[in-house]
């Protein structure tokens, strides 16, 4: 009849259902046997392999809180360069020290130099000096310092009081540049000397006047023979 179930060969008859199950059974069987073989094969070749390999080194990630890199410790060398304070470049220039002028005891007559006063004069008696100009007493000893600075030294003459008021304190000096001495019978000889000198002198005068606000630019001046 069309609908019993058809009779196998050996008697044993099986429903569609339960074919289906038994071949699910049997993969997962197969499938698990292949997996704890693997398993196996993976960690005995493992172990069979470390005891040829050497021990590796613990090597801690950079980013561990306890590891300190080597290059993050200073050295000696990196203490002493830090420590030493940056010098700032020289300059050649050095700075102006105008001559003392206080209450300092002192004679009338001395003579204001880039280093005080001294009661001789220095000048060689019959020779000819450039006389700049006649200053009061801050502003000779200011222009003596900055010629002095550049090369050139200047004295002030104290130009004393016919009457005799302030005798210890005169409060004009006449100042004369002793960078070049004429003697009576060179004048003429040395007539290119004289003239560079002059204006070496107004050049120093028109930057003393510039850059310290001085009292004159030596343009005007004109040598004295120094007779004491």
């Amino acid at each position: 009849m069309l609908d019993e179930d058809p009779q196998s060969d050996t008697g044993i008859s099986l429903s569609v259902a339960k074919f289906y199950t038994l071949v699910a059974i049997a993969l997962v069987l197969i499938v698990g046997a292949w997996a704890g073989g693997y398993q196996i094969g993976y960690g005995d070749g493992k172990d069979e392999m470390a005891q040829y390999l050497p021990d590796q080194p613990v090597v801690s990630p950079q980013g561990s809180s306890n590891a300190t890199p080597e290059s993050s410790q200073p050295t000696a060398a990196n203490r002493n360069t830090t420590s030493e304070p940056t010098t700032q470049p020289q300059t050649n220039r050095q700075p102006t020290t105008p001559p003392q002028t206080g209450n300092q005891a002192r004679s009338a007559s001395d003579l204001m130099t880039p280093n005080g006063f001294r009661t001789d004069d220095p000048r060689s008696p019959g020779m000819n000096y450039l006389a700049l100009a006649t200053l009061p007493t801050e502003q000779a000893a200011d222009a003596i310092s900055f010629m002095s600075a550049n090369g050139v030294t200047v004295i002030g003459v104290p130009v004393l009081d016919s009457r005799g008021n302030s005798a210890n304190n005169p409060s004009r000096y006449s100042l004369y540049s002793l960078g070049l001495a004429i003697p009576g019978n060179r004048w003429s000889a040395m007539s290119n000397q004289r003239l560079e000198h002059q204006q070496m002198i107004a050049n120093l005068g028109a930057r003393w006047q510039r850059e310290r606000r001085g009292g004159s630019d030596f343009s005007q001046t004109n040598w004295e023979k120094y007779e004491p």
